[in-house]
């Protein structure tokens, strides 16, 4: 039986009733505040595991004129707050592919709408982030498309994809320490990766478990663990020439501490001009935008093939770029 994770709670057929519960929509941040904590107090004294829900934008509203929430930008700190002073995990709508990264962030859940559950590119967008993934009143859906919806959602193991061979498993990322007084400004985790390879006939299996990752090269198991399982299949393969069997020429891949530090190495140059960020991957891509001062829409998934503003040019804040990617 399959047992997800969302911070410190199991959730499984197996484990106790836990409850999803919060207003709608976020109508401030006061109103969320005082929200979540008479549901934590409920929850406690009835020993319920919870998850706190609410939308910081219902896009599906029938009338023009209906409230929809407070916004991405303005909830993102609200969704933070929530998480360190009532330490409840959090789940939150998503509505399109260039959310994901960002609100990624901020929660611990995404809930992709009833009526976005066969969006493609959402779904993968999703599953790139390495958060824990809802798929609401998936019921809407025939028992042969919610297979669909969970092939698509594979990615959160997509960083050890090889064209040589089939790799297999699930990432891992919980918070640590967070009993500490100064974990809100110090966050600190451990990303895991458990695998095995070849997937269609398993001969190795392999752990990796990396405490404390620097949460600011990242920390989610997809994108801390999961590369380092691939380069340790790499190098078993190609020491067991069993590669050799195969007809395709290996790639050329890079260590994650090398993908790391190219990428933060570029993130922590000052600005007057447009960066390049093709090759880049959504959720590194964006955040290096905004951190500049341009608005950031992302078309696809995946990597950065094109973007509407070319490198070189000169930065001007609050200037919207487009990205597309294969």
């Amino acid at each position: 039986m399959k047992t997800i994770k969302v911070q410190n709670l199991e959730i499984s057929n197996n484990n106790p009733f836990a409850l999803i519960a919060g207003p709608c929509q976020m109508e401030s941040r006061d109103h969320a505040m005082m929200m979540c904590e008479q549901l934590k107090e409920l929850t406690t004294r009835l020993n319920i595991p919870f998850i706190y829900k609410t939308s910081y934008d219902k896009a599906n509203r029938t009338s023009l004129t209906a409230t929809r929430g407070i916004g991405l930008e303005k909830a993102m700190s609200v969704f933070d707050e929530l998480r360190d002073q009532f330490d409840v995990p959090c789940l939150t709508d998503i509505h399109t592919a260039e959310q994901c990264a960002i609100v990624a962030n901020h929660v611990d859940v995404l809930q992709i709408p009833a009526f976005l559950c066969r969006q493609t590119d959402l779904l993968v967008a999703a599953a790139q982030t390495g958060a824990v993934i809802n798929v609401k009143k998936g019921q809407f859906l025939a028992p042969w498309d919610m297979k669909n919806v969970v092939e698509k959602e594979h990615g959160t193991a997509h960083n050890i994809y090889s064209e040589d061979f089939s790799m297999a498993g699930k990432t891992g990322t919980v918070r640590t320490e967070y009993w500490f007084d100064d974990w809100a400004s110090n966050k600190r985790y451990i990303s895991s990766f458990t695998g095995y390879f070849p997937a269609e006939n398993p001969k190795y299996s392999c752990i990796v478990v990396i405490h404390k990752p620097d949460t600011k090269t990242g920390f989610y198991g997809a994108d801390v663990s999961g590369p380092v399982f691939k380069d340790i299949a790499q190098k078993i393969y190609t020491s067991n020439h069993i590669i050799n069997k195969i007809k395709k020429k290996i790639p050329e891949f890079r260590t994650v501490q090398n993908s790391f530090n190219s990428y933060y190495t570029i993130s922590n140059k000052e600005f007057n001009s447009i960066p390049s960020v093709k090759g880049m991957v959504a959720m590194d891509a964006i955040p290096l935008l905004e951190n500049i001062g341009l608005k950031v829409k992302f078309n696809g998934s995946g990597k950065v093939i094109e973007q509407s503003i070319n490198a070189g040019e000169k930065l001007i804040k609050g200037a919207t770029i487009i990205l597309k990617s294969i």
